[in-house]
């Protein structure tokens, strides 16, 4: 299984897709050019090796997945963004939204940010029928059940009928291998450290379900080795 996991880290260094002009990927950080000045920044917290990468492809799998969607791309909401949000600088929507409990780098992007922590109060500052993709993309497993389950109803009323919620989490069973991971210096530890706990694809499911979504709406699926799941539903 190790040798999975470096293979796939691997390939993930030596491929990184194709990036704005604007951008230029690194291990370590991601350079912005604004104006003459360039500005280094990390998409997540902590020094992971390999959390800027890993983040590009989560990434580019829900820009994959919104565009087969092929819905309306007026609105989009990123719930748990990180440090700067890369995925919503490669989106063509109108009216982007961000929403982290850490400030977020967001220089002359044209992005919405809401700070606010979603462990503290779960309701989000917006009206019904929003939006028309919400995105999770590693960040449900960051917190608690109860609030979980409260924030997932909140994803689906704020979501315009026929709209798409797309997340991602790592799998239930990778846990011992992210902590090995993490102490490699190649995940965040600061990340890992404010796990909650890991949910099966099932689980998320019944989630799901109890939230209003209809069953037969919702895939998933798993990537980058098996080590992840995503999964999406329309309302």
């Amino acid at each position: 299984m190790l040798f999975l996991i470096w293979v796939q880290m691997f390939v993930v260094v030596f491929y990184q897709g194709s990036m704005s002009t604007n951008f230029k990927g690194l291990l370590f950080s991601v350079e912005y050019r604004m104006g003459g000045s360039v500005i280094k920044t990390n998409f997540t917290r902590g020094s992971g090796l390999f959390e800027n990468l890993l983040s590009k492809k989560r990434a580019a799998l829900a820009a994959h997945y919104i565009r087969k969607h092929n819905g309306p791309q007026t609105s989009i909401l990123d719930i748990g963004c990180g440090t700067f949000p890369f995925f919503l600088s490669r989106v063509n929507f109108t009216n982007k939204y961000a929403l982290d409990r850490i400030p977020v780098y967001t220089p002359s992007l044209n992005i919405h940010f809401t700070n606010q922590d979603l462990q503290v109060n779960v309701q989000l500052p917006f009206e019904d029928n929003t939006f028309d993709v919400i995105t999770a993309l590693a960040f449900v497993e960051h917190v608690n059940d109860a609030n979980r389950k409260k924030l997932f109803l909140e994803i689906y009323r704020v979501l315009k009928r026929g709209g798409m919620f797309f997340l991602t989490t790592p799998c239930k069973w990778t846990e011992s291998i992210l902590i090995i991971l993490a102490k490699l210096n190649m995940v965040s530890r600061e990340e890992l450290r404010e796990h909650k706990d890991l949910l099966t694809r099932d689980e998320l499911k019944e989630l799901l379900i109890l939230s209003g979504f209809d069953r037969h709406t919702i895939q998933s699926g798993r990537f980058e080795a098996g080590l992840n799941l995503y999964e999406m539903a329309v309302k």
